[in-house]
């Protein structure tokens, strides 16, 4: 029964003590009024784009191709 007593009060003060770090550690934060107006900075990259994964697609059986509905581009 003592033990139990004793793990029970100990998980409370841990708990609290858990709540108080998460709950009473708050973050400064700068605050700013919006406004309109004019863009001042711009940023111009070139980068490739490449895909993830690399399929090869082919049909399983011969056939003709009848019309290929896509635009260039």
């Amino acid at each position: 029964m003592r033990k139990k007593l004793y793990w029970a009060i100990l998980s409370i003060i841990a708990l609290a003590g858990l709540g108080y770090y998460f709950l009473a550690a708050a973050t400064e934060v700068e605050i700013a009024t919006v406004t309109r107006g004019d863009i001042l900075h711009t940023v111009v990259d070139t980068g490739y784009v490449q895909a993830v994964d690399k399929s090869d697609v082919y049909a399983t059986q011969g056939g003709r191709v009848m019309s290929l509905p896509v635009n260039v581009g």
